[in-house]
Formats: structure tokens, sequence, C-alpha cells
């Protein structure tokens, strides 16, 4: 059965042929394998990451909702301490700085660059406070002096008057 130029092939070749395919076959097996499951890893962890982005788009946004709500509430406690519709204006300027303490807080230091428009405007907020409190100190001094000018007058008035009376010259008829 032997032709020209074939050689037999003797039972150790065969053995060691399907030896060398098996494990060739192992191998290959094994790469599949562990290429699906670091596929399947990878994918899990891809997930759980953008899971975790997600969450943390959820929390900013909620933060930045109530932000939202923190600014309007100041700003609102800002119009009305400047149009005198409220008589206890310490207690208003002191509510107002804690509701920018509290929105310094909800921005915390890790979204400042997620949030930086607001943190920028509560930060500016310092400012602009501490110069209502200035202008709310100015006119306590100008309501108190106009008081006092006004009790000064009155107190003129009658002192005015008092002496009218006693210089007022007795017995004569006009």
């Amino acid at each position: 059965m032997v032709t020209y130029g074939q050689k037999r092939l003797n039972k150790g070749d065969v053995q060691k042929g399907t030896r060398n395919f098996i494990i060739s076959f192992i191998i290959l097996c094994g790469m599949a394998f562990c290429t699906v499951f670091l596929f399947f890893k990878s994918a899990e962890m891809q997930n759980k990451e953008i899971r975790n982005d997600l969450e943390s788009y959820h929390d900013m946004l909620g933060r930045n909702e109530l932000l939202n709500i923190k600014l309007d509430t100041i700003y609102e406690k800002m119009s009305q301490m400047s149009s005198d519709r409220i008589s206890n204006d310490m207690f208003l300027r002191n509510s107002i700085i804690q509701d920018i303490q509290i929105g310094n807080q909800l921005i915390a230091k890790d979204s400042t660059a997620d949030l930086k428009q607001i943190s920028v405007l509560l930060k500016q907020m310092q400012p602009m406070l501490k110069y209502k409190n200035e202008l709310l100190k100015k006119k306590t001094e100008k309501s108190s002096i106009s008081r006092l000018l006004n009790e000064c007058m009155g107190t003129n008035g009658k002192v005015t008057e008092v002496i009218k009376k006693k210089n007022k010259p007795k017995g004569k008829l006009y």
C-alpha cells in the first residue's frame, strides 16, 4: 500500500499527531473560554460603571433642582428685604445666610465642577449680602435719626409755644 514518496505512518507518529491536535484543541478552547469570560466580565464592569455614573448624574440633577429652589427662595427673601415689607430684617438676613450655607453644602466639593454656575453665584452672593447688610444698617440709622429729628422738632415747637405764652405782654388789650 505504500506508493511512491509516501512513507508508511507508524503508530508513534499517529499518537504524536493526535496528542498535538488534542493539546492545540484544549489550548484553543481555553483561550476561547477566557475570551468569552473576559468579555462578560468587562461588560459587567462597564454596566456597574454606567450605573454609578447614572446614579451620580441623578444625584447631581437632584442637587441642581434643590439649589434652584434655594436660589429662588434666597432671591425672594432678598427682594422682601429690599422692599420694607418685613419688620425683622435681622431675622431675614440670618435666614438668607443660612440658605446660602445650605446651598454651599448641597454643592459639596465633588460637584463644584458640575454645578459651577450656581457655585459662582453663591460665592458672589456673600459680598452682595454684606452690602445689603450695610444698607440695612444705614437705613435703620436714617430712620432713627429721622425719628430723633421729628422728636426734636416737636419739642422745639412745644418750647416755642411755651415761650410765646410766657412772653405775651400782660395787661395790654388790642
